[in-house]
């Protein structure tokens, strides 16, 4: 593992977590491999097999979501060859019926080294907590 291909994942797996906060289907689908061999696991769905699959997943995420923030933390990263990993925890904020929401998610995000780059092909999370928060959002300035 060198520290340009660690970089250039970390890059990926932000550009990832952008489109994810951002509500980004264009930027949702530059990030992944967009093949047959995806998968994702969201907290509380089945697995999903394939782009076709993942894609509708994030369509229906982004419809239903008027405002997201995301936050990653604990963060490891490992490359072997051409395949990587990033897991994470994802401090999720959501904002409904004037309060906000802040979840927890244990995930892994793989990715695949592409000749246009490190592509996501896996997306694994679990959720770890789901509370109401008093406090505004963490990420605006008062």
């Amino acid at each position: 593992m060198t520290e340009t291909q660690t970089a250039d994942l970390m890059i990926a797996n932000d550009a990832y977590y952008k489109a994810f906060e951002s509500l980004s289907m264009d930027g949702m689908k530059g990030c992944w491999a967009q093949s047959k061999d995806d998968f994702c696991a969201h907290p509380g769905w089945e697995i999903l097999r394939g782009w076709d699959e993942v894609r509708a997943s994030w369509c229906a995420i982004f419809e239903n979501t008027g405002y997201m923030r995301v936050q990653i933390t604990d963060v490891a990263v490992t490359v072997n060859g051409d395949s990587g990993w990033v897991s994470c925890i994802e401090n999720i904020y959501t904002v409904a019926d004037n309060r906000t929401f802040h979840s927890q998610v244990s995930a892994v995000n793989i990715f695949i080294n592409t000749a246009a780059g490190w592509k996501i092909c896996a997306h694994h999370a679990s959720a770890l907590s789901n509370m109401e928060i008093e406090d505004e959002d963490p990420f605006t300035e008062n």
